[in-house]
C-alpha cells in the first residue's frame, strides 16, 4: 500500500510539472504572437486579443502541449529503460571519436572551402583593432582573444600574408568545436546514452548549417561554443567518474577557457563549480573514496582565482579598460528608453534631470527598438561606457520612480527583448535589420589594417549562401534556425529530469541555465549565436537524463553513474 501510494504522488508530481511547463510555454506563444507583430510606438496592450481570446488560446494550448509532452515522456521513459541498448560493441563504440570527427569535418569542408580563408564580420574585426591599431585596450571583448586574433594576423602579416592569419583563426576554432562535438558524442556513448539519441546528436553536429557556417567565422561566439562543449562534457566525465582529482583538474582548466573566451563565462562556471562541489561533498559521505575531489575542488577555486586576478589586477595595471556600465545596465536602459517613447508627458523634471546626466532624453526615446538594445547603450555615458557614480545614482532613482507608475511599460520593454527566445515563429523582430549568419569580410572604417579576400569566386559563395538562405525561409525547415527551438527543448530536458529526478542531468544543467539567463539580460531578441552553445550542450544533457541509473564502475573510467545517484 505505501508502495502504491507513493508511486501515485510522484507520477502526479510528473503530471504536475508537465501542465506547468504546457501553460508556460502556451503563454510565451501569446506573448510572443502579440510582441512580434506589435506597434513599438504604441503601449502594447492595444495589440493583445480580448481576455476571452487569450484565455481559450492558452488552455487548449495547454491541454494539446500537455498531452503530446505526455506522450514524448512515456517514450524518453522507454528507451531510458532499456538498459542493453546503449552498450556499443560495435566499430563505432570502439572509435567514435575519430569516426564522429571525420564525419563532423568532412560536413564543414564546403563552408571551410567556399568561403576560404574564412569570413571577418564586425565583432573579429573590432576585437584585432585594439593590437593593430591604436585604439584603446578594453575587455569588452576578451582581451586575450582580442590578442590571438591580432597575433595571428600580425605574424600572418609578417610573413607577407594576411589570408593565413585569417585561415589560421578559422582552422583553430572549427578543429576545437570538431573535438569538442566529438568528445560530446563519444560521452553519450560512455555514458550508454540510447542509440537513437546518439545517432541523432551526430546528424545534428553533421548537417544543421549553423555549425559550418560559424566555423568559417573568425568571431568569438564560435571558440566559445567549443570551450563551453568541452567544458559540459568533462563535468559529465567528472560525476560519472565520482569526482575523481584529475577529473576536477581537468573541469577547471576547461572552466578557466570558457571565461577567458567570453566575459558570461564566469556567470556559467561559477555556479555550476559550487553544485559541484556540494554534489561531491555528499559522495563523500558515502565512502572515504569520495574525499579524493577535495583538491579537484581546490583546482576549480584556483582557476576561479586566476580568472578575477587577471580581470581585477593584471588588465587594469595594462590599462585595459575593464568597466562598462552600459553593457551590464543594458534592461534598464531600455525599459527608459520605451517610457520615453510611450508616456513623453508622464516625466517628472527631476527625473529627466537625471537622465540627461547619463544622455539625452530625446534621443534615448528615438533610439528605441524593441529587439535591438545598442541604439540605446550606445548613447549612455562616456566614450568608454561608464558613468560617475553619482549620475548612476540619481538615474536609478528616476528609473525606480517612472516604473513604479507604469510597471507594464517595463515589461512590455523587457518581454519585447526576450521574446524571440521562447517563440520560435519570430527569428528576429521585424524592425531589426541584422544577419543570422556573417558570409562576408569587414572593410573599413572598421577593418583599417588587414586586407583579406575569398579565395573562390562570388558565384560559388553565393550559392551556398543561398542554400543557407533558402532553408530559413522554407516553412519546413525554418524553425531549426529559431533560437526558441532549442530554448524550449533544454527547458522541456529540465522539466522531464527533475519529474524523473535524474539528479546528474539537473547538475549538468546548472551553466546552460546560466548561459540563458545572461543572454536574456543582453542586447540582441533572438539571437541565434547567442544559444548557439545551448543547441551544442542538448545532445549530451539529453543523454545525460536518458542514461542508465548504476553503480559506479570498478575502474573508476566514465560509464554508470555513482551508486549515490540511484533513483
Amino acid at each position: 500500500m505505501k508502495n502504491s501510494i507513493s508511486k501515485l504522488i510522484s507520477v502526479a508530481w510528473r503530471e504536475r510539472l508537465i501542465v506547468l511547463f504546457a501553460l508556460f510555454v502556451s503563454l510565451a506563444q501569446l506573448v510572443g504572437f502579440v510582441m512580434h507583430r506589435a506597434n513599438s510606438s504604441a503601449p502594447y496592450i492595444e495589440s493583445w486579443p480580448s481576455p476571452a481570446k487569450a484565455a481559450i488560446f492558452v488552455s487548449a494550448l495547454t491541454v494539446l502541449l500537455s498531452i503530446l509532452l505526455t506522450l514524448v515522456a512515456r517514450l524518453l521513459d522507454r528507451s531510458s529503460a532499456n538498459h542493453g541498448e546503449g552498450r556499443w560493441d560495435n566499430a563505432f563504440g570502439r572509435h567514435s571519436i575519430a569516426i564522429s570527427a571525420a564525419l563532423i569535418l568532412a560536413s564543414w569542408l564546403p563552408y571551410l572551402i567556399v568561403f576560404l580563408p574564412g569570413s571577418l564580420p564586425w565583432d573579429g574585426a573590432v576585437s584585432m583593432a585594439q593590437f593593430s591599431t591604436d585604439a584603446p585596450l578594453s575587455n569588452h571583448h576578451p582581451v586575450l582573444m582580442n590578442a590571438l586574433y591580432a597575433g595571428c594576423m600580425l605574424l600572418a602579416e609578417r610573413l607577407g600574408s594576411t589570408n593565413m592569419g585569417l585561415l589560421a583563426i578559422v582552422s583553430m576554432q572549427a578543429l576545437l568545436c570538431v573535438a569538442a562535438f566529438s568528445l560530446s558524442i563519444k560521452q553519450m556513448v560512455a555514458i550508454e546514452s540510447p542509440r537513437w539519441l546518439v545517432f541523432a546528436a551526430l546528424a545534428l553536429f553533421c548537417l544543421h548549417p549553423m555549425w559550418g557556417s560559424y566555423a568559417q567565422t573568425a568571431v568569438k561566439d564560435t571558440m566559445f561554443c567549443g570551450a563551453l562543449c568541452l567544458f559540459l562534457v568533462l563535468a559529465t566525465r567528472l560525476i560519472w567518474s565520482g569526482y575523481g582529482t584529475a577529473c576536477w583538474a581537468r573541469l577547471a582548466v576547461s572552466g578557466l577557457l570558457v571565461c577567458l573566451v567570453r566575459n558570461n563565462g564566469i556567470y556559467l562556471v561559477l555556479p555550476t563549480y559550487a553544485a559541484l562541489a556540494v554534489a561531491a561533498l555528499l559522495a563523500a559521505r558515502k565512502g572515504p573514496s569520495g574525499w579524493r575531489g577535495a583538491a579537484g575542488v581546490a583546482a576549480a577555486v584556483c582557476s576561479v582565482c586566476v580568472y578575477y586576478s587577471l580581470v581585477s589586477i593584471a588588465w587594469p595595471a595594462l590599462g585595459v579598460q575593464v568597466r562598462e556600465d552600459r553593457e551590464m545596465l543594458a534592461v534598464p536602459f531600455q525599459q527608459v528608453s520605451r517610457y520615453l517613447r510611450v508616456h513623453p508627458d508622464d516625466v517628472e523634471e527631476w527625473e529627466m534631470d537625471a537622465i540627461e546626466k547619463v544622455a539625452n532624453g530625446s534621443d534615448i526615446a528615438a533610439a528605441y527598438n524593441p529587439d535591438l538594445y545598442d541604439p540605446v547603450k550606445d548613447l549612455l555615458g562616456d566614450s568608454e561606457g561608464n558613468m560617475e557614480p553619482d549620475a548612476k545614482k540619481r538615474f536609478f532613482e528616476a528609473w525606480l520612480s517612472m516604473g513604479l507608475r507604469h510597471p507594464a511599460t517595463y515589461l512590455e520593454a523587457t518581454l519585447a527583448g526576450t521574446y524571440a527566445y521562447f517563440y520560435p515563429f519570430g527569428i528576429v523582430g521585424s524592425n531589426v535589420n541584422r544577419r543570422a549568419f556573417y558570409f562576408y569580410q569587414q572593410g573599413e572604417p572598421v577593418n583599417t589594417r588587414f586586407s583579406v579576400s575569398y579565395v573562390f569566386p562570388q558565384e560559388l559563395r553565393d550559392g551556398l549562401e543561398g542554400m543557407v538562405g533558402s532553408l530559413m525561409e522554407n516553412p519546413a525547415t525554418k524553425a531549426l534556425f529559431s533560437p526558441a527551438l532549442y530554448v524550449l527543448a533544454y527547458l522541456y530536458i529540465l522539466v522531464y529530469s527533475a519529474s524523473r529526478r535524474r539528479a546528474r542531468a539537473l547538475l549538468l544543467s546548472i551553466p546552460l541555465a546560466m548561459l540563458l539567463i545572461t543572454t536574456l539580460a543582453g542586447p540582441l531578441n533572438g539571437c541565434l549565436r547567442y544559444m548557439m552553445p545551448l543547441a551544442a550542450c542538448i545532445p549530451l544533457l539529453a543523454g545525460a537524463a536518458l542514461a542508465p541509473i548504476g553503480d559506479e564502475p570498478a575502474s573508476g573510467k566514465p560509464g554508470r553513474a555513482p551508486a549515490h545517484f540511484k533513483r
